[in-house]
C-alpha cells in the first residue's frame, strides 16, 4: 500500500513537470523582455564596441564595463556592456546588447545595438520595459550622451 502511494505521488509529480514544461515551450513564455530601443549602424560589431569605448574614454562622466559574450561561431555572438552616466544629481545605468546583423546576401558589415535596461540609481526609476517609470527620459539621455556621438562617428567614416 505504501509503495502504491509513493508511486502515484511520483507519477503525479512527473506529470505536472512534463505538462508545465510543455506549456512553457508552447507559449514561449520567457522572463526576457524585448529591447526598449534598437539602433542600426553600418559598421561591424568590433567597430561599434570601439566607438562606444572611445566615447566613454573621452567623457569623464561616462564609464563602461564589458559583461558577457554569448553565442557561437555558427550562430554569431552577442555582446553585453553596462554603461554608467553620472550627472550632478543623477547616476544613470544602462545594459546594452550589440551584435552583427545577419544579412544573407551581404557580408556582416552592420551592427545592431539594443538597450536592454535603463535605470536612474539615485531616484530609483527605470526598468527593463519601455513602460517603466522615467524610461523614455532615460533613453533620451542615453541618446544624447552616446547614440548621437556614435551616429556622428558612423557618418564620418
Amino acid at each position: 500500500m505504501k509503495y502504491l502511494k509513493w508511486t502515484s505521488i511520483l507519477i503525479g509529480t512527473i506529470s505536472v513537470i512534463l505538462i508545465c514544461s510543455g506549456l512553457y515551450f508552447v507559449t514561449q513564455f520567457s522572463a526576457v523582455y524585448p529591447p526598449m530601443a534598437k539602433y542600426h549602424y553600418s559598421m561591424n560589431v568590433m567597430q561599434l564596441q570601439k566607438t562606444i569605448i572611445d566615447i566613454t574614454n573621452i567623457q569623464q562622466n561616462i564609464s563602461y564595463q564589458l559583461t558577457d559574450t554569448v553565442g557561437s561561431n555558427e550562430n554569431g555572438f552577442a555582446y553585453y556592456m553596462n554603461v554608467k552616466i553620472k550627472d550632478i544629481d543623477a547616476e544613470y545605468e544602462y545594459t546594452l546588447k550589440y551584435n552583427e546583423e545577419k544579412k544573407f546576401w551581404k557580408q556582416n558589415t552592420s551592427s545592431e545595438l539594443d538597450i536592454i535596461s535603463a535605470f536612474d540609481n539615485i531616484h530609483k526609476t527605470g526598468g527593463y520595459k519601455i513602460e517603466g517609470k522615467d524610461v523614455k527620459k532615460l533613453i533620451d539621455i542615453f541618446e544624447n550622451e552616446i547614440i548621437n556621438k556614435i551616429e556622428k562617428n558612423n557618418t564620418s567614416r
